[in-house]
């Protein structure tokens, strides 16, 4: 099943680079634990850099810049996580603190960003390539790939990310959501969450508007409206364990 996501009002901001982040994909620190049951040894090339303990920077290799937090093993499924805002990297940030900790919960988590102006509708993050380096840097379960985004970064993932990956990925997740355009052709079996805060009434209504028009078309469609939230979690929000439920359920 595949999903597709209009979002252009999002201004997440601010430069968030929280204590642990890196400035480059090779800082010092604390290396993730890699020796997780994968078949054999894993063996990344030289030019990649070695994984870090909490959320690292990478910023010099072909497909950054981007976050990651990494899993015990490396062979996880991967969520890649698409930012709102500009898709900069104070939008990385901020929708990374707004969605996730320091615990990947066995997923490995990434959060492209940009560093042209123009996204989404004219920069979008090297998705596929994107991918293929952090499997062959870091590691991961190529058929579970989850791609999720939130407002500007939930546009990408339903509209543009999501038919160009539409082989790669199992599930789609937008925070909010909508179709620009719903072709079925571009989305095979994807199961897709559609979810927002109740508070956050535009994208609500859209939401669940592409709920309903996945299931007319066939598609599994998950709809969930977080409690005393608007269009960014806040301190309240509850619905981070939802959230990889719906990736463990997939």
């Amino acid at each position: 099943m595949r999903l597709l996501l209009v979002l252009f009002s999002c201004s997440d901001g601010g430069d968030t680079n929280a204590e642990g982040d890196s400035d480059s994909g090779d800082d010092e620190g604390d290396t993730a634990d890699t020796s997780g049951d994968t078949g054999g040894v894993f063996d990344p090339p030289d030019w990649c850099p070695a994984p870090t303990a909490g959320r690292q920077e990478v910023t010099d290799t072909p497909a950054s810049p981007y976050y990651i937090l990494h899993p015990d093993v490396v062979a996880a499924p991967i969520v890649l996580f698409l930012p709102g805002g500009p898709g900069d990297r104070g939008s990385a940030g901020a929708t990374w603190n707004a969605f996730f900790d320091d615990a990947p919960r066995g997923y490995r988590i990434v959060v492209p960003y940009v560093t042209e102006d123009g996204y989404p509708q004219t920069v979008v993050p090297p998705s596929a390539a994107l991918l293929d380096e952090v499997l062959l840097c870091f590691g991961g379960d190529p058929a579970r790939i989850h791609l999720a985004g939130h407002s500007n970064g939930g546009y990408l993932a339903y509209n543009v990310v999501g038919p160009q990956l539409a082989d790669r990925v199992v599930t789609i997740t937008g925070m909010p959501a909508y179709f620009e355009a719903f072709q079925k052709a571009d989305f095979g079996t994807v199961a897709f969450h559609n979810a927002a805060g109740d508070e956050d009434a535009t994208w609500l209504a859209a939401m669940e508007a592409a709920h309903e028009t996945l299931q007319s078309n066939g598609f599994e469609s998950q709809l969930t409206v977080w409690p005393a939230t608007g269009h960014t979690p806040g301190p309240r929000w509850d619905g981070r364990a939802g959230m990889f439920a719906f990736w463990d359920a997939n």
